[in-house]
Parts: structure tokens; C-alpha cells; sequence
């Protein structure tokens, strides 16, 4: 069982305060908590009005009617929970069967380490043969099929209060819901969403169920989300928008052809490559797509904005279009194909831009590097001028030519040195 110390002692308290109605009764109206003395409640265990599990509901309904912080309660009891360690223990053994006991005791182990419930018939073998041989239990006299369906449910009652956490069903589900919504609003992968709703759960301290029951929570999010952008494409989408869109699906002629031939590239494939070329013709060629997409992309803008695409949703649809075929789009529904399209025109819009800007910064690098690197090249011809000039100069010295050379000429080989020495 569970045992609640308070900052000062609870009978105490509980004898000096008054309760709420609902918070003294609850489902036990034949016994009144309010100034209830030790003696009351033993009595009323020994005439049956009572059970500890009851008064321990009762108490810990007293201790949230006064454990309220903030300006409205300014007598909050401040209250912290104590464990038993040996209340599991002291549980199992009052349990009438051993098959009973070590599925209780597995039970509880498992649910510790994972917040979440397990049949007996996956309980792994050498958890069983473990938990044997620490409980004195022979395995050889007990059968785990024996063990009731209606007794592991009581069972599973009791884990969860013992270590104070909610069934999922009701509590799961409602708390789930606008999580799981917001998140795949975002395109957050199905993986991550689910280990997500895992974290949730266990900080709301509430049972973690199996894989089935939160993988149809999150399919059924994702598919209601799918129908809402469904129909928001068909109810704003017009013809002249859906002819554009289309013809992006069809073949490009060749240069100098009219009609498009067997080995002509689709629209799209060609609005697809991008290239980290700075020459101009491949910028050239870049520039125009970017024309393009644009015009479509203002197009499409009161679109856009109706179905409210987040930028990893839009990255989402858009990479799906890029990695898929030409016939894997072309064979997609209506409002499935159109929101991948218009989602792909808005990633290009922006990618190209990206792009033009990345080419713009890697030619101003290679002009700043070819500009240095003439920068050097002349410091390294004027001071070998210099040496020249130097290696002149002290030879003339040293043949005592020094008379023949003018003043202009030897001003001349002074400054030079000093300046080139300035370099």
C-alpha cells in the first residue's frame, strides 16, 4: 500500500479542517471521515464500512482539496508521496496462488521499466525463471495459463494506483488528440510522432498501451488531415489553375521541333535539376526557370494560403515529387496529385532563390580569391625587382662604381627599397 507523509503530521491537520461533501464521501456514505478518530476507522474496518484502499481514496481526496497553491488556497498543505518498497512484496503475498503472485510480481516489473502492461504469455522465460528464484516459487507447480483475465485486470488496477498513474482508455485518448494533430500538421514523420506520444503519455503519468491502439490514433490523424486538405484544394482550386498544373505532367519539344518526341523531357523533370554552375549560360538558364516558378508560384499564392502548408510540409510533398517518376504523379488522385504539384512549386520557388543566391556568393569568393592571389603575385615580382635593384646597387659598391651612377639613380634605388619594404 501506499503511505502520504504531509510537512506536519495528517491526522492533525485532518482533524482540524472541514472537507467538501463530495471530497469526505465519495462512495462510502455510510462512514464519515470529518473527525473520524483511530478508533472510528478501526471500527469501521472490523464492521466491514470501510477498507484501507478506501481510506487511503479518502485521504488523498482531502489532501487535493487542500494541496492547492497560489493565492487562492493560502492554507496549502505543500503535501510530497512516500512509496513503500515493500508494499509490492506484502501485495503478492497475500495473493492465494503462486501462478497469481509471479504474474503480479512481472507485472509490476515490466510496468516500471516500460508504463506499459504485457499478457502473460509474452512474459520473456527468463524474467519468469528470475523472479522465481528471488520469490522462493517453484515454477514446476504452477501454470501461466492458469493465471485469469479478470484477475490480471484487477491487477493492472492496482499497478497503476500504486505507482499513481491513469489508465489510457479514458484518459489517453482526449490528451493525444490535439498533440497528435498539431504534430502532423507539421508532416512530423509517423516514427517520431509515435515516440512522441510515448514521451506524453509517461509525463502525464498515464499507461503506455500497445503499438495497435496508438498506431490507429495516429493513422486516423493523419487521414482525417489528408481529407481536410483534400477538400480544401477542391473547393478553391479553379480550371485555368488545374489546366497549368496538368500541363507540368506533359512532354517539353525539342529544339526547333513543334511536337514533342518520344525522348522529349517533361516539364517538370526539367524544372527538377539544379545546378552549382557559376557559368552564365547555365545562370542564364537557371534565371529563366526561376521566371517561371515564380509566375506560377503568384499563381497559386491565394491557393497556398488556403491550405496553410507548413514549410516541413511543403519540404515534405515537395521531395515526395522529386524523388518520385513522372507516371507516380500522374497516377495519384485529383487532390493528391495537385497538392504535391503545388507544394513542389513553392519548395523550387524558394530553392531556386537559394541556389541563384549560392551562385552569387561563390563567384564574389572566386573573384576575392583571384584578386588576392594577383594581389601576391605582383608583391612577389616588385620584391624581386627590389633584390635586382639591390644586387645592382651593391655590386657597384664593391667595384667602386658608386661616382658613375647619377643622384637621380641612387635616390632612385633608396626609394625603391623602402618602398617594397613597406609591402
Amino acid at each position: 500500500m501506499k503511505r502520504y507523509r504531509l510537512a506536519f503530521p495528517v491526522l492533525l491537520v485532518i482533524a482540524a479542517m472541514a472537507v467538501p461533501a463530495a471530497a469526505q464521501q465519495g462512495d462510502h456514505h455510510a462512514f464519515q471521515l470529518v473527525e473520524a478518530t483511530i478508533s472510528d476507522i478501526h471500527n469501521a474496518f472490523r464492521s466491514e464500512l470501510l477498507t484501507p484502499e478506501q481510506l487511503v481514496s479518502m485521504y488523498l481526496a482531502r489532501i487535493a482539496a487542500y494541496d492547492e497553491t497560489g493565492e487562492a488556497n493560502r492554507f496549502a498543505l505543500n503535501s510530497y508521496m512516500h512509496v513503500n518498497e515493500q508494499a509490492i512484496q506484502q501485495a503478492a503475498a497475500s495473493l492465494r496462488t503462486p501462478a497469481n503472485q509471479l504474474c503480479f510480481l512481472l507485472s509490476c516489473g515490466y510496468f516500471k521499466a516500460s508504463k506499459r502492461f504485457f499478457p502473460p504469455s509474452t512474459f520473456h522465460p527468463r524474467d519468469v525463471e528470475y523472479m522465481a528464484s528471488q520469490t522462493g516459487l517453484r515454477l514446476e507447480e504452477m501454470k501461466l495459463d492458469s493465471y485469469p483475465r479478470g484477475t490480471w485486470s484487477r491487477h493492472r488496477e492496482f499497478i497503476l494506483d500504486f505507482y499513481g498513474f491513469q489508465p489510457f482508455r479514458p484518459h489517453g485518448r482526449p490528451l493525444l488528440a490535439e498533440e497528435i494533430a498539431r504534430l502532423v500538421r507539421s508532416q512530423i514523420k509517423p516514427k517520431l510522432l509515435f515516440w512522441r506520444c510515448v514521451d506524453i503519455l509517461i509525463r502525464e503519468k498515464i499507461e503506455v498501451p500497445g503499438y495497435f491502439p496508438l498506431a490507429e490514433h495516429i493513422l486516423s490523424a493523419i487521414n482525417n488531415h489528408n481529407q481536410t486538405l483534400a477538400a480544401t484544394i477542391e473547393g478553391t482550386l479553379d480550371p485555368a489553375t488545374r489546366a497549368v498544373l496538368d500541363e507540368l505532367l506533359t512532354q517539353e519539344p525539342l529544339a526547333g521541333d513543334t511536337v514533342p518526341g518520344k525522348t522529349s523531357a517533361y516539364k517538370l523533370t526539367l524544372m527538377k535539376k539544379l545546378s552549382q554552375s557559376t557559368k552564365p549560360s547555365k545562370v542564364k538558364e537557371r534565371v529563366a526557370d526561376l521566371d517561371l516558378i515564380r509566375g506560377l508560384y503568384r499563381q497559386l499564392g491565394q491557393l497556398l494560403q488556403a491550405v496553410a502548408l507548413k514549410p516541413t510540409g511543403i519540404q515534405y510533398y515537395a521531395h515526395s515529387v522529386i524523388r518520385s517518376e513522372i507516371f507516380q504523379i500522374a497516377r495519384r488522385g485529383d487532390p493528391d496529385r495537385y497538392l504535391h504539384l503545388i507544394a513542389f512549386i513553392a519548395h523550387q520557388h524558394y530553392r531556386l532563390q537559394d541556389n541563384l543566391v549560392d551562385v552569387l556568393l561563390a563567384s564574389l569568393r572566386s573573384f576575392q580569391n583571384g584578386a588576392l592571389r594577383e594581389h601576391k603575385e605582383q608583391c612577389y615580382a616588385r620584391r624581386e625587382q627590389r633584390n635586382e635593384s639591390l644586387k645592382a646597387l651593391l655590386g657597384g659598391l664593391e667595384q667602386g662604381r658608386v661616382g658613375t651612377l647619377t643622384e637621380a639613380e641612387l635616390e632612385h634605388a633608396v626609394n625603391w627599397h623602402f618602398t617594397l619594404d613597406g609591402l
